[in-house]
Formats: C-alpha cells, sequence, structure tokens
C-alpha cells in the first residue's frame, strides 16, 4: 500500500465517537458536517442532547452539555492555536445561529477537539496566553480562561487502558492490542447502527495500517473475527473482482478474435499471392518464422 495514499479520516471518527456513545445513543442526536450557514462553512460534527438531564459517563463527554461542537483532527493534521481558535469561531456561530436572541445559552454548549498525538505547541501557546489546562483523566484536557464556552482536547491515544479502543486505532501505527481488543468487542452480533460505525472504524484503520492488519489475518482467530466484521466488504470486494476480471476477459477476448481475424486476412493474401509474407508478417507483429508457421495450421 502506498504510503502517501490519502486517507478519508472523519467518516472513521464520526463512527468511533458514535460507537464509544452507543449506549447513549437514545438521548443523543449525532450531526456529522453540521452546517452553520447557507455558506460552505461545516463544523466537523454536532452532539446535541435530547434531554439536557442526561448524564453521559464516558471520561472524554462528561463535558457535554444541551449542544456539543465536536472538530476531529486526523494524524495528517495540524492543531495550531489558530486551529483551536477556528473551532471556538464555529461554536460561536452556532450560537449566533438560534432561532431567538440567546436561544442557545453558551452554559449550554461544550466544545471538545479530538487528537491523536499530544498538542505540546498548541499547549505551549496556550500557557503563555494565560490559559489553565487541567488534564481531569487520561488524555482529557479542560482548557480555562480561553472562552466562557467549556472547551477540552481530548488525546485519544492517552485515554484510558483497556477502553475508547474505536478511538484509539484510528491513527498510523496504531497499537496491535488495541486493534485485537476492537476486534474481539465487536466480533459478536451488533446492531445494523452499531456495525456500520464498526466497519468505518475498521476501513480506516486498515488503511492507516495495512501491514499490521496483515499480520493479525494470520492469526487464526482474530483472522475469523475481522473476516466476519468485515463480511459485506469482503463481499463487495470479491464480487467487483470478479465482475472486473469478467470485463478484463471480454476485453481480451476481443483482441484475440481481432488478432486472430486480422492473421487470417493476412494469411489469405500471401496465400493468394497478393502480400509478400515480410510485409504480411511485419503488419502482424510477428517474425517471418511465426507467421509461416501460423499459415501452416491453416493452409498446411
Amino acid at each position: 500500500m502506498e504510503e502517501n495514499k490519502r486517507i478519508k479520516w472523519h467518516p472513521g471518527f464520526y463512527g468511533a465517537l458514535e460507537f464509544e456513545l452507543r449506549k447513549y445513543r437514545d438521548v443523543l442526536i449525532f450531526e456529522s458536517e453540521h452546517e452553520l450557514s447557507k455558506e460552505p462553512l461545516l463544523m466537523d460534527m454536532l452532539v446535541i442532547k435530547k434531554k439536557n438531564s442526561e448524564v453521559i459517563d464516558e471520561s472524554f463527554a462528561r463535558i457535554f452539555r444541551g449542544h456539543n461542537v465536536i472538530e476531529y483532527k486526523s494524524p495528517d493534521d495540524e492543531l495550531s492555536i489558530d486551529q483551536m481558535y477556528k473551532t471556538v469561531g464555529y461554536a460561536c456561530l452556532y450560537k449566533s445561529l438560534g432561532e431567538r436572541v440567546n436561544k442557545i445559552s453558551a452554559d449550554d454548549m461544550s466544545i471538545s477537539i479530538f487528537r491523536s498525538r499530544h498538542p505540546r505547541k498548541l499547549f505551549a501557546t496556550l500557557n503563555a496566553l494565560g490559559a489553565v489546562i487541567k488534564e481531569l483523566d487520561f488524555g482529557v484536557y479542560y482548557i480555562q480562561r480561553i472562552v466562557n464556552i467549556p472547551l477540552q482536547v481530548i488525546v485519544t491515544s492517552e485515554l484510558e487502558p483497556d477502553n475508547y479502543y474505536a478511538l484509539k486505532i484510528l491513527t498510523r501505527n496504531a497499537n496491535r492490542e488495541d486493534i485485537s481488543a476492537f476486534i474481539d468487542m465487536t466480533s459478536t452480533e451488533l446492531p445494523q447502527g452499531d456495525k456500520d460505525n464498526v466497519d468505518a472504524v475498521l476501513q480506516v484503520s486498515v488503511s492507516a495500517n495495512y501491514d499490521l492488519y496483515q499480520e493479525i489475518r494470520r492469526d487464526n482467530t482474530m483472522c475469523e473475527a475481522l473476516r466476519e466484521l468485515m463480511k459485506d466488504e469482503i463481499e463487495k470486494d470479491v464480487k467487483e473482482g470478479i465482475e472486473q476480471g469478467i470485463e478484463r476477459g471480454i476485453e481480451r477476448g476481443i483482441e484475440q478474435g481481432i488478432e486472430r481475424g486480422r492473421d487470417e486476412i493476412l494469411f489469405s493474401l500471401v496465400h493468394d499471392g497478393l502480400l509478400d509474407v515480410k510485409e504480411a508478417a511485419k503488419r502482424a507483429g510477428k517474425s517471418v518464422k511465426a507467421f509461416n508457421s501460423g499459415m501452416k495450421k491453416i493452409y498446411g
């Protein structure tokens, strides 16, 4: 697999976040690429609580209020101070577009930025600006004194052990134990919504860690679980492969038919003395010896 192949990380993240919050599906609404205006201005994800009294008891989601702006930075994306303020700007614009003044209160919002790597430069810049950064849980950093909307950065690679595998494996150089744990926990029968999210996560993770997944495939137990998880995708690939094979076979058959027809015409012209054998062989793209051999099969 090419190292520089562009990977579409965001669909995998959408699936991972919904999967990690699957226990709360009945009380949350997930909107990917929520439109902020009639112009093409989109924030990555908006998560809305159906009832504000609901508590989302996951380390990265305890900050959640009624309206939760989510920004995802893939391993290929930068997370600078300007990128952080851009996300804050999305949240402020979302607030300002309520149906009436203060329809969406700042107290009823949160901002979360997800990234696999620790943003050292960003945190250094924030410290220089007088911000207060508190790690309230594994990989969950609350940022205060920047904006009056609760703001956090989640470093997915640092999230608590033995949990949140869907988020952790969305990176290059993923941990084999995390991948194996994710495959193991999702290899049982799943509701269709969860299965779709698992498939989205795996498609991205496999693309980013192809060689590692090839190693896992050699493990018979894991291979069977992985095959079952990606059964629909594998069947799709097989079907497309068969169709492509048939198309190539038809194309090759046509080419061979054309070649045979061309050769038979040339054989006939040479046999009737209307064309020199060297010229005929040249037009057929063959040596004189091969051309004569072909003629013998027809005319003896």
